[in-house]
């Protein structure tokens, strides 16, 4: 399924494709780094396709010596290698996440009191999970009401309509004090879809995911 793209020594890298900026020069070195050195060639840049997105490509090549010893020509082979290397950066992403998850959780085992739990949440926690702010949803010891400490940008009128909510109220953090169900829920649509009675209290949050 791949492409093979041939062509004198310096020809176009990438099928003719337009190299995005820094690239140029890195194909060029390249290149004529094979020429010289009558040896391989090899690399990445990222080039713009005509539908407007942007791919990366890594190529292979080498160097072909004619019978005067010079170098005649290039041949190699490009690879659309984009998707690979995406999920190649989430992978590392989830990894450190997860190692800033185990940080949080530790530090939450040496916390003694809810300001320090909050302090931890809402500090070491927000930071991992990359939100703007946190709360922490706690029962209260009625059975009937989720007590909510809040450290974030919120408006006080928000933080004062989350105070305290019945046990009942539709809002992931409600749900997850007192059940004990963790939730990740990516957009605001996704929330509201999980919990229809929560669109009022996000849209006043300004809140995108939970």
């Amino acid at each position: 399924g791949g492409k093979i793209w041939g062509g004198g020594a310096g020809g176009a890298a990438g099928g003719g494709a337009p190299l995005r900026a820094g690239g140029r020069e890195r194909v060029r070195t390249a290149v004529w780094g094979g020429v010289e050195g009558a040896g391989g060639v090899g690399g990445g840049c990222r080039v713009g396709w005509p539908d407007g997105s942007v791919r990366w490509l890594y190529g292979r090549g080498q160097a072909v010596v004619g019978p005067d010893g010079t170098v005649d020509r290039l041949i190699g082979v490009n690879a659309d290698v984009t998707d690979v290397r995406s999920q190649s950066l989430e992978a590392a992403a989830d990894a450190a996440r997860m190692a800033g998850l185990v940080a949080v959780a530790q530090a939450l085992g040496g916390a003694e009191t809810v300001e320090q739990i909050l302090e931890v949440v809402t500090g070491r926690g927000v930071a991992v999970l990359g939100a703007q702010g946190g709360v922490l949803a706690l029962n209260e010891p009625d059975g009937a009401t989720v007590r909510s400490l809040v450290a974030s940008y919120f408006e006080e009128q928000v933080v004062a309509q989350v105070a305290v909510l019945p046990c009942t109220h539709p809002l992931p953090m409600v749900h997850a004090a007192v059940t004990a169900t963790p939730w990740y829920l990516q957009d605001r649509d996704a929330a509201e879809r999980a919990f229809p009675g929560a669109a009022s209290i996000y849209a006043q949050a300004q809140t995108e995911a939970s």
